[in-house]
């Protein structure tokens, strides 16, 4: 298979692994520090942000691309839902 491919059943599973991941951290760090966890979940943004717009983009249009990776992020990030009822 070649790499130049996204196959998107791998995308698939990466993406809900980051869901996964993000949403546990945020779980995780809103009961040891008390920060809620859209606050983190904004700081998970601002630094995928930032790193998109840092990121060294080669192609015919770089700023359309970032644009549509922080859309991505975005809706990414969106999906994340958290289970508030207090059973763990």
């Amino acid at each position: 298979m070649s790499r130049d491919i996204i196959d998107p059943a791998e995308f698939l599973a990466l993406r809900s692994i980051v869901m996964s991941l993000v949403g546990a951290m945020a779980d995780q760090n809103e009961k040891s520090t008390g920060i809620s966890k859209e606050t983190f979940m904004d700081g998970i943004a601002k630094l995928c942000r930032t790193g998109i717009e840092e990121a060294a983009i080669s192609g015919p249009d770089p700023e359309r691309f970032r644009s549509a990776a922080i859309e991505h992020v975005i809706h990414i990030l969106g999906g994340i839902t958290f289970d508030d009822t207090g059973a763990d």
